[in-house]
């Protein structure tokens, strides 16, 4: 609220109505800036909480595997000898491949199952939110923080913490998680107290941490911490033989989700999910599938109403790399993906395994470098 008149019932009034806060004028508007930082700061945390409720909700329901190929039978196996011990688990693989979901599975099946399976993706979340998501804050931390909040830890009390694409975990913020794991304990932003926690830590990444190491971009004692267990989720190039029996069960969910009656798969469709690379992996089936599904023009879905599956392969062979920078290849994965998927910078992101500013930042470079590209679609 901005007002020329600075009544303290005006504020008080302004603030009972939903108002972040009451600025009289005249402001500097280093001030403006910084106080609407701030309201859009509580604004996101709030957000999050909402969208932490819903995950819970859907955590809890029963988490069903399709294990059709050797490569998956394995992996089940040993998410079942994992789930078994409160160990850490490290669960390692390309992006879109379901280690989400091999997590919900880990912790569905261990002793912690009557407890939360809490999930936070540090790649998601902006570095002046993460610490405070992770350990809470205490009322008066920082401008906003008008009262105390529990972070994930907290909140996972008795259950599992899942850290979604922990390799994207900020570098000065790994020893705070790295004593955590160690001594059990927590201090939230704002207090020098510390907290017990009782948590069962599962993490997952799609970069090589070992690497990552090597670079000085992730500690090495942490690593150490997360690498006790480890899970590695195949590409689902790897195993074809889960490729129809998930189709089949993707098709069958979005039919709820899109209110629509099950669609069949017929056999064109069927040999078209066989040939395809799937460099997107399980998510990118399934935006394929969905997609199928709103535009087929009858109950059936055929080969046709996949035809875009044609645009991600064309013309790409292991042969056509050689020789390349790792930045062109990088550069024509994105522009590729993006074609795919109409310009969608959000789906393309999400199928490249990265953020959306990522994706907007590398167009922002290809077209300074003079690229003819479309980076405005």
């Amino acid at each position: 609220m901005l007002s020329g008149v600075g009544e303290a019932a005006d504020a008080v009034l302004a603030l009972k109505r939903g108002a972040f806060d009451y600025i009289t004028k005249p402001f500097e508007p280093d001030e403006m800036v910084s106080r609407v930082r701030e309201a859009l700061r509580v604004s996101k945390l709030e957000s999050d909480n909402e969208s932490l409720k819903t995950a819970q909700a859907e955590s809890a329901e029963p988490v069903a595997m399709i294990a059709e190929a050797s490569a998956s039978v394995a992996l089940l196996e040993r998410a079942d000898r994992c789930a078994g011990v409160d160990s850490t688990v490290l669960i390692t693989g390309p992006s879109g491949t379901g280690k989400s979901r091999i997590a919900r599975y880990v912790h569905q099946r261990s002793p912690r199952a009557g407890g939360r399976f809490v999930s936070v993706n540090c790649a998601a979340l902006p570095r002046e939110l993460i610490e405070s998501e992770l350990f809470g804050h205490e009322k008066g931390a920082f401008t906003g923080a008008t009262q105390s909040r529990a972070g994930r830890f907290e909140m996972a009390a008795g259950g599992t913490l899942f850290l979604d694409e922990v390799g994207e975990l900020p570098l000065d913020l790994q020893p705070k998680l790295l004593s955590a794991i160690q001594d059990r304990v927590i201090s939230r932003v704002g207090s020098s107290e510390t907290i017990s926690v009782d948590v069962r830590l599962i993490a997952a990444t799609n970069r090589d941490l070992h690497e990552a190491v090597g670079e000085r971009s992730f500690r090495e004692d942490l690593y150490y911490r997360l690498n006790v267990l480890t899970l590695e989720m195949p590409a689902l190039r790897a195993r074809p033989e889960d490729i129809l029996p998930i189709a089949e069960s993707v098709v069958a969910s979005l039919a709820t989700k899109l209110g629509i009656a099950k669609p069949a798969l017929a056999a064109s469709a069927r040999d078209a999910l066989l040939s395809h690379r799937w460099p997107g992996n399980v998510r990118e089936l399934e935006n394929v599938l969905e997609r199928a599904m709103v535009f087929a023009s009858s109950d059936e879905v055929s080969a046709a109403d996949l035809g875009h599956l044609d645009s991600l392969d064309a013309g790409v062979r292991d042969d056509d790399l050689v020789g390349l920078t790792l930045a062109e290849i990088e550069r024509r994965a994105l522009l590729a993906t993006l074609k795919a998927c109409g310009g969608n910078r959000a789906e393309a992101a999400q199928m490249l395994g990265v953020s959306e500013r990522t994706v907007y930042n590398r167009l922002k470079e290809y077209g300074r470098e003079g690229d003819d590209s479309p980076i405005d679609n």
